[in-house]
């Protein structure tokens, strides 16, 4: 592999909560026939993104000649293998009750599972591979979310505000427990309901939140909006012990290993770990993993989990870029915005994924051809070019190594 930046073709994953329209628009496309739910840039080994102009695998280009694509210090920290995936997240209808595992967890459920003889392509297999799986959404759209514990206090006034007998007694138990023994305590329970007692809580609580419109009304209406797209399922009770989170374009959320969420409807962008280990408790057609969730989840109240990004400058020190924060070594993620007469001058320190938003822009590296990218496009950048500029006008998210 070169130093010359390339065009990509990238999978799209069709789960039934995907839109038929959001991924094909930004793709200039037609709507779709089916649900598109995530279109996967990178390098897993069960959805590489191909060299356009030769349908090679990216997973196999790096692997042929790591030491060009990747550079000295990815491969010192990761191994010779691309540590993080880029997606683009279209979700309209609500995603899975979801938590992701630690490294640790991730390794043990793996082996588990392989020394159990479950198929990786097996619909009950958790864990598809050794990695843990932080992530990033930057939202495209208005994007509605639910992310983490809501601080306890506040969890209680709006428990108080249904008043059902149910949410009377989690009230009570919040009150006099510590938060995350108590909710953790709550959210097992209802997890581990069976069928007939899991529907007359979801039948005590909904109709009394169809009626609430005061302070918590916006979350009242979520859990009936979730009671109605997944019939019995208690993990539309479990929301509401949820932040509810609405981002503007722009804004983001950082999910860390152990976070209870579900991502309810807009568009974003996505980006984490190399990694699809995802543990299931409810609101999905998939496998659900009680046990396993349970094992993962941080019962922790989780207090502003909106991240907010920073201007730094390019590598000549001008603006264009901003910068989301993230604790993982393996990504960050920069939001570029490119204007015809003010370009961008980006040194390269590993292994990068652009994929261009809005407009065009061209890709130069010395002694190469520039590339030209449209709306829709997704590049691989090989950490052997180690510097480039990009100039055009509209607007480029560019993920590379957190370190």
């Amino acid at each position: 592999m070169d130093k010359q930046p390339f065009l990509l073709d990238n999978t799209i994953q069709h789960y039934a909560w995907g839109s038929r329209s959001a991924i094909a628009s930004l793709q200039g496309r037609l709507p779709a026939q089916r649900p598109e739910a995530e279109l996967w840039i990178g390098a897993h080994a069960n959805a590489s993104s191909l060299r356009r102009a030769t349908g090679e695998s990216l997973f196999q280009l790096i692997s042929d000649d790591p030491a060009s694509a990747l550079g000295h210090r990815t491969r010192t920290a990761f191994g010779d293998s691309l540590p993080f995936l880029l997606k683009v997240l279209a979700a309209g209808a609500p995603l899975s009750l979801q938590a992701h595992p630690s490294r640790e967890q991730a390794v043990a459920g793996f082996d588990a599972e392989e020394r159990a003889g479950i198929s990786i392509s097996d619909p009950k297999r958790v864990f598809k591979d050794r990695n843990h799986k932080p992530e990033l959404i930057c939202a495209l759209t208005d994007f509605e979310a639910l992310c983490g514990f809501r601080p306890v206090q506040q969890t209680a006034a709006l428990l108080d505000a249904l008043r059902t007998p149910t949410t009377a007694g989690m009230a009570a138990r919040i009150r006099s427990e510590h938060p995350g023994v108590a909710l953790r305590t709550i959210v097992v329970d209802l997890l581990e309901a069976n069928r007939t007692r899991a529907q007359q809580v979801i039948d005590e609580i909904v109709p009394i939140c169809q009626k609430h419109s005061g302070t918590w009304g916006a979350e009242a209406q979520l859990t009936v909006r979730l009671a109605a797209a997944y019939p019995g399922d208690i993990g539309a009770i479990i929301a509401l012990l949820l932040n509810r989170v609405v981002l503007a374009p722009g804004d983001a959320l950082m999910l860390p290993a152990g976070n209870l969420h579900a991502y309810i409807q807009g568009v974003g962008v996505e980006l984490m770990a190399n990694s699809d280990n995802v543990l299931r408790g409810g609101l999905t057609p998939k496998h659900v993993d009680v046990p396993g969730l349970i094992q993962v989840v941080d019962w922790n109240p989780l207090h502003d989990p909106a991240i907010r990004p920073s201007p730094v400058p390019d590598a000549n020190g001008q603006p264009g870029v901003v910068r989301y924060p993230s604790p993982s070594d393996e990504f960050r993620l920069d939001a570029i915005t490119l204007t015809v007469d003010a370009g961008v001058t980006l040194a390269v320190e590993g292994p990068e994924l652009l994929w261009c938003h809005t407009g065009s822009a061209q890709i130069g590296v010395t002694g190469t051809q520039p590339l030209t990218v449209t709306a829709g496009d997704a590049v691989f950048v090989p950490a052997a070019a180690r510097r480039y500029t990009l100039g055009g006008s509209g607007s480029v998210f560019r993920s590379t190594i957190g370190l």
